[in-house]
């Protein structure tokens, strides 16, 4: 199980990987992840540690 911290103000949580889709939610600077896969070098599907969001 890999964790990361948000190292940006703000970092969009989209529903799928792509940006145009839809945004689900927002983590802030500070916050904690579980990194659950990696699709690419761009995208990564992760869990917050704060709310459970997905994306």
């Amino acid at each position: 199980m890999d964790y990361a911290v948000i190292s940006v103000p703000a970092a969009p949580v989209r529903r799928k990987p792509n940006h145009r889709k839809e945004m689900v939610n927002q983590l802030l600077f500070g916050e904690t992840v579980k990194v659950l896969y990696s699709k690419n070098e761009l995208w990564v599907k992760i869990r917050s540690l704060h709310d459970g969001y997905e994306g």
